[in-house]
C-alpha cells in the first residue's frame, strides 16, 4: 500500500483559516489554535477567545507571538497559565512572571522548561516545594552553580537528580560520589559526565549496585 502524506499535508495549505478561527463550532476553532503554522494574528485573535480550550491550546502553541504568552501568563486562569509554563517557546518574560506564581503546579512546569532563564532557575532553586527544586536539579540547562548548591540538599530526589544530570561539574559529581544514599551513588556512576578518577573510586563502593553501574559504564565506553 502507497505511503499516504500526513493529514496536514493534504488539508492545511488549502484551510481558509481566517474563516476557521470565526468559526461557531469551538472545535473547529481549536484546530486553528492547535495548529502550529497558523499566522500569528489568527492565534492572538484566538488567545481572547470565550472557550477556555481555546485560549489554552493557544497558550501551549509553540508558534504563539510571544506578547501574546506574555499576557497569557498574567491570566487568573491556573490551567492556561500552567501551558504557558510549558510552551518551549516562551518568553523570558514570561517564564519569569511564572517561575513567581503561587501555583506550585506552574512553578513547577517552569522549572522543567528547558527556555527558562538562568536567573529564574536559580529562583526556583531555592523555592519552598521540593518538587519544584528537584525538577530544577533535573533540568539540563540548569546553570552548574545553582546544581552544585541544590547537591548540598537534605532532600534525596533532589541530590538524585543533580547526580543524573549530565550538565553537572566534576566538583560537584565527585562529592555526591560519597552520598549516603546508594541511588545516588549509582546515579554518579551512570553519568556520562562523571570523571573517571571519580569512577575508579567508585568501583571499590560497598553497594554492588554501584560498582556494577561503573561496569556498566567502563563496558559503554569501550564498545564505542
Amino acid at each position: 500500500m502507497e505511503r499516504q502524506p500526513p493529514l496536514r499535508e493534504i488539508w492545511a495549505p488549502s484551510l481558509d483559516l481566517v474563516l476557521m478561527a470565526g468559526d461557531p463550532n469551538p472545535r473547529v476553532r481549536l484546530g486553528v489554535a492547535l495548529y502550529c503554522f497558523s499566522p500569528p494574528e489568527l492565534l492572538a485573535q484566538l488567545s481572547q477567545d470565550r472557550e477556555s480550550l481555546v485560549r489554552e491550546a493557544v497558550a501551549e502553541n509553540p508558534s504563539a507571538p510571544p506578547g501574546v504568552l506574555v499576557d497569557l501568563a498574567r491570566s487568573h486562569d491556573g490551567p492556561l497559565r500552567w501551558r504557558v509554563a510549558s510552551n518551549p517557546s516562551a518568553p523570558g518574560a514570561a517564564l519569569a512572571q511564572l517561575g513567581g506564581d503561587s501555583d506550585t503546579a506552574v512553578r513547577w512546569k517552569v522549572a522543567t522548561n528547558p527556555a527558562t532563564p538562568p536567573a529564574v532557575l536559580a529562583l526556583l532553586g531555592r523555592d519552598s516545594v521540593e518538587s519544584v527544586r528537584a525538577a530544577v536539579a533535573k533540568n539540563e540547562t540548569t546553570p552548574p552553580e545553582v546544581l552544585d548548591t541544590l547537591a548540598a540538599s537534605g532532600e534525596t530526589p533532589v541530590r538524585l537528580r543533580v547526580a543524573r544530570n549530565t550538565q553537572a561539574l566534576a566538583e560537584t559529581l565527585g562529592r555526591l560520589s560519597g552520598d549516603s544514599e546508594v541511588a545516588v551513588r549509582c546515579a554518579v556512576a551512570s553519568n556520562p559526565a562523571t570523571p573517571w578518577r571519580v569512577l575508579r573510586e567508585l568501583a571499590a563502593d560497598p553497594a554492588q549496585e554501584v560498582r556494577q553501574a561503573v561496569s556498566e559504564r567502563r563496558e559503554g565506553s569501550t564498545s564505542t
